[in-house]
């Protein structure tokens, strides 16, 4: 029973990880554009880039 539920998780790892890794990486890359628009809103016109 134990080599089964290895199997099944050495099985199910490569297939689950992939998208999870991509929705993790929308959701930091969102995350990082609301902060760079907060920075940008805030920054006095002088001191934008």
């Amino acid at each position: 029973m134990i080599v089964g539920i290895f199997i099944g998780l050495v099985l199910a790892i490569p297939i689950i990880l992939p998208p999870v890794l991509f929705v993790w990486y929308l959701n930091a890359s969102g995350i990082r554009n609301v902060i760079k628009q907060m920075r940008t809103s805030r920054m006095p016109q002088s001191q934008q880039r």
